[in-house]
């Protein structure tokens, strides 16, 4: 069983998604301390880039402006909206398939 495990852990180590689902399910059974080890191996293995790390932080403070005018939005929509606004004069279909891209691979 622990072979198998390893295998697993082996195998997320080159596949961000599958490395936050195992993260996710330890924490949901109370593994935290896999849980840590997880998250140590994703900050390596898939570290932000500074543009990504300034834009979820202009999203934190783009959400906060969202949250006082009593809207909820998760990150991702909210980096929609923002990304949308910005290019309101020029939006195309190819435009908004960027911009879903672009938050996909950020806030997945």
């Amino acid at each position: 069983m622990k072979n198998i495990i390893r295998d697993l852990v082996q195998k997320a180590m080159n596949n961000k998604k599958l490395l936050q689902d195992l993260k996710t399910i330890a924490v949901n059974n109370k593994y935290f301390e896999i849980a840590a080890h997880l998250r140590e191996i994703e900050i390596k293995k898939f570290p932000e880039t500074p543009e990504i790390k300034q834009i979820k932080k202009d999203i934190g403070i783009f959400n906060i402006g969202l949250r006082m005018l009593d809207v909820s939005a998760p990150d991702k929509l909210a980096y929609k909206i923002l990304e949308l606004s910005k290019n309101y004069k020029k939006i195309t279909v190819d435009n908004i398939t960027d911009i879903n891209t672009k938050a996909n691979n950020i806030f997945d």
